[in-house]
């Protein structure tokens, strides 16, 4: 088949124009680039300490002749870290658009605004989707840093042509020192973690926790205190609350707020605060020995956690703390001057009433009794003996005492050893009276009778 000039030349034509096309397509670009203007491909804010703010600037340039119009956004895709895993906490990296950066397009966070990890929007080219530049500012707040050390951390930006799913992604990292002269700490009276609570020692050396500081250039420092973990036992069961009291003890240049004794509280306590350059102040404990025998015995041990707030950063300390509380067991008994004794009884003498106290303390956490045990009978000078049925007990409970009596009314004392009350389950401490009524018969011989009477505790 022949083709004439003209075919041939149509064709070349043709074929020239596909090429363009073709080459115009391959050739479509969107591109970008992010550099810090102090230079480096890394943004570096230096050291940054807590009465400063750091700026940098990131110059943004967009290549494009697609013709369309595109949008950049920015987010952080690595927390600012240090090596020990510590982050500088999320207000501390704020970023905002330099107002007039730009040629054409649209700029977004204009506010400062902190740097997160969702995507933001910085930036909104032309509709026909110009080339163009502008710069980010980015701001590290001293005030907001949480944490001391190297951090690093990394931002990843992102251009996307509206309505299409292509893009083009840059990542930038970034390195910080943040800078935090100020020291604080916290230890026992013995220089260690923990302090050590007993029952029957109050005011030991080991018995607070020193609260210290230096450095400070002035700011506002305020020292609180909370239970992180009530003392409990082996089994769980925790210390009653109300038994561990504590204040703040020190000749100090800031405010005490916690001068006398106190009763612990799981919320958070402002102990302290001053703007002093340094001090130093103690935080006593002791167990209340007002409430100790309430208490079942046992060691407990427990966390108590302190709170340094410089100007909204925080730093937590939490010590621990050993309660033992030793075991209690104890039967008081207080007699009438003259012991149980009836003096000059004659026939037809009035009934006569004798009043003996018995405390007892107990914190083992288990039942028991009070026992009685008449160790004679009754008798006067010459051997006589008191008819047994003329002679009775009776029992009352005070002060709240739980429990139950074995006598509520007047009854014959039993010879030997009976039971005159009953704890309740828990064993809780106790105080009765037990009276003793000794009434005259016709048949009796006149004179003054005693016997003698032992009280002991058993477990039930």
């Amino acid at each position: 088949m022949r083709m004439s000039f003209k075919t041939i030349k149509q064709l070349v034509i043709v074929s020239a124009i596909a090429g363009l096309f073709m080459t115009v397509s391959a050739e479509a670009t969107l591109n970008l680039s992010v550099n810090p203007i102090a230079g480096g491909n890394n943004l570096r804010f230096g050291r940054v300490d807590r009465q400063s703010s750091v700026n940098k600037e990131v110059r943004i340039r967009i290549s494009s002749n697609e013709g369309t119009q595109y949008q950049v956004f920015q987010r952080l895709v690595e927390p600012f870290q240090n090596d020990k895993g510590q982050t500088l906490g999320m207000d501390a990296i704020n970023a905002y658009t330099l107002l007039g950066s730009n040629s054409s397009g649209t700029l977004y966070l204009q506010n400062l605004e902190r740097l997160g990890y969702s995507e933001q929007l910085v930036y909104s080219s032309s509709a026909g989707g110009d080339s163009d530049s502008f710069t980010l500012v980015y701001t590290a707040k001293g005030n907001a840093l949480q944490a001391s050390g190297n951090f690093f951390g990394r931002i990843l930006y992102t251009v996307r042509p509206i309505g299409s799913s292509s893009q083009d992604t840059v990542y930038l990292n970034a390195y910080l020192e943040s800078s935090d002269d100020f020291r604080v700490e916290v230890s026992g009276g013995a220089g260690a973690d923990m302090i050590h609570l007993n029952s029957t020692e109050t005011g030991s050396r080991n018995s607070y926790f020193t609260v210290s500081f230096k450095d400070n250039p002035g700011d506002q420092i305020k020292i609180y205190q909370e239970i992180d973990a009530l003392p409990s036992d082996e089994l769980f069961n925790e210390l009653n609350r109300n038994l561990l009291l504590f204040q703040t003890e020190g000749n100090t240049e800031g405010m005490q707020e916690v001068p006398s004794w106190t009763k612990i509280e799981r919320k958070r306590t402002l102990l302290y605060s001053s703007e002093a350059n340094e001090d130093t102040f103690a935080v006593a404990y002791q167990l209340d020995p007002k409430i100790i025998d309430q208490q079942k015995a046992g060691k407990f041990l427990g966390k108590i956690k302190f709170i340094v707030d410089v100007n909204g950063i925080f730093k937590e300390f939490v010590k621990e703390v050993e309660v033992e509380v030793k075991p209690i067991f104890e039967i008081e008994v207080k007699l009438p001057p003259e012991g149980v004794s009836f003096p000059n009884l004659l026939p037809n003498s009035p009934p006569q009433i004798r009043e003996i106290e018995v405390y007892v303390k107990s914190n083992l956490g288990r039942p028991y009794m009070i026992m009685q045990n008449v160790v004679s009978p009754l008798t006067n000078q010459e051997g006589g003996i008191f008819a047994e049925k003329y002679f009775s007990i009776k029992g009352e409970l005070l002060d709240g005492a739980q429990g139950k009596l074995a006598y509520n009314d007047f009854e014959s004392v039993p010879d030997g050893e009976i039971p005159v009350y009953f704890s309740d389950k828990n064993g809780s401490s106790a105080h009765v009276k037990v009276y003793y009524r000794l009434r005259p018969y016709p048949e009796m011989a006149p004179g003054s009778y005693a016997t003698s009477i032992m009280y002991s505790l058993g477990e039930m």
